[in-house]
């Protein structure tokens, strides 16, 4: 994650967390799979693929992190898939319906740190959604 943002090497920073995933599949580890797929679709595709190729690997982060009992980091690949279709521009009234069930599982799972950000964010399309003018909605 560093490579992009401090270095500057956004490519080599893209190209490392594909040998990360790679690694992960060749080696068959099921619990890092989930926290590297994350890393990978969160904060290193969309500085080389559209943000929208996220879905697949985010989806299989998900998996993979319920399958190996990773809950927290299932909760945190649902956090962050939310603020992805926000920034493809999905419409606000479906962003707000994904929300509910994503906080029942973070209130289920006890994940503080998800629940504070779909509460922030979805506070934050509510606000954003009123001050909008009414054709924008």
């Amino acid at each position: 994650m560093n490579l992009g943002p401090i270095l500057g090497d956004y490519k080599k920073g893209y190209e490392f967390g594909l040998l990360g995933m790679k690694l992960i599949k060749q080696f068959n580890q099921t619990l890092l799979k989930g926290q590297i797929y994350h890393v990978f679709s969160s904060f290193l595709n969309h500085w080389i693929n559209p943000i929208k190729q996220a879905k697949s690997i985010s989806d299989e982060a998900y998996k993979a992190a319920v399958e190996s009992g990773d809950l927290p980091h299932a909760g945190y690949t649902r956090l962050h898939r939310i603020v992805n279709l926000f920034c493809q521009g999905q419409p606000i009234d479906q962003l707000l319906a994904e929300i509910p069930p994503l906080l029942q599982f973070a209130y289920k799972t006890k994940n503080q740190w998800v629940i504070d950000g779909l509460l922030a964010f979805q506070l934050n399309l509510v606000i954003g959604n009123k001050c909008l003018p009414i054709n924008n909605r």
